[in-house]
């Protein structure tokens, strides 16, 4: 109803207070939903949290699958979790407009920025 993609849900003790803790693609993607962690929480009576490690694999594996046909990847896309970048190294640079578009997807659905490489 509000397509939103949680990975996993579990419980954890933190000064005595058991704490729900719902993981997303990234802390960026979580951070969009505070307002649902707190009717959440209200709703469950407990307080929610969210896991502060993004998925990395998962990070990769959508920007993977958002690159279009044409692009010839170098390598595998390096995650740069510090400036929550994912890093692609390309034979050959695309249009300005086809990264734009890319970089749209992959910030939507990880939150993170893409940085295209030659």
């Amino acid at each position: 109803e509000r397509d939103i993609m949680i990975y996993k849900a579990s419980m954890k003790q933190q000064g005595g207070t058991t704490i729900m803790e719902v993981h997303f693609i990234s802390p960026e993607i979580a951070k969009q939903h505070e307002v649902d962690l707190t009717e959440l929480s209200y709703r469950i009576g407990m307080p929610v949290t969210y896991a502060k490690a993004p998925k990395q694999n998962e990070i990769i594996r959508l920007t993977l699958e958002a690159l279009p046909s044409s692009w010839q990847v170098k390598k595998n896309p390096s995650l740069h979790i510090g400036r929550t970048v994912v890093a692609l190294k390309l034979h050959e640079l695309p249009a300005q407009e086809e990264v734009e578009a890319v970089h749209s997807k992959i910030n939507q659905s990880t939150g993170y920025l893409l940085e295209v490489h030659e």
